[in-house]
């Protein structure tokens, strides 16, 4: 069945159906709304603000997802589970939360081509504590191990 939908300027255009509503173009780009669920078929897909900044709030191709929102918040309490390498310039939690970073199956290895550098923060903070199921080593490769 085709319907011919005219629109007249500045009014709504609304697509009904008892049950599924299927919009397609060119034969590459297909959106099918059908209960309880919206799928998009398409080469690309970009959600803009309605601010009308240049760059999209998200976009999406087969090669990557681009998150373009100042701050992406995940509240599952599952957290967030990600298969591959990280990049990021900083991780942080909320100032009323701790920050956790395990690995429940294996090691946990940070690498900083200058260094790593662990802080307390403040001079209220309570200190670094590291603790160990078996031994803590340090090595220095080109200098010394330090402590007070």
């Amino acid at each position: 069945m085709c319907v011919c939908v005219c629109v007249i300027q500045g009014s709504s255009l609304l697509l009904q159906s008892q049950r599924s509503v299927e919009v397609s173009a060119d034969g590459q780009s297909h959106i099918s709304v059908s209960p309880p669920s919206i799928n998009i078929s398409t080469a690309s897909f970009s959600v803009q603000a309605a601010t009308g900044q240049s760059s999209p709030l998200l976009s999406v191709q087969d090669s990557e997802v681009i998150v373009g929102a100042s701050r992406l918040q995940v509240t599952g309490a599952q957290g967030l589970t990600l298969n591959g390498p990280v990049e990021v310039s900083r991780v942080r939690s909320p100032a009323d939360q701790d920050l956790l970073i395990q690995s429940l199956s294996g090691e946990l290895q940070l690498q900083g081509g200058s260094g790593i550098h662990i802080q307390d923060g403040t001079a209220q903070a309570g200190g670094v504590t590291v603790t160990s199921q078996e031994d803590i080593t340090l090595t220095s490769l080109n200098g010394e191990v330090c402590y007070l």
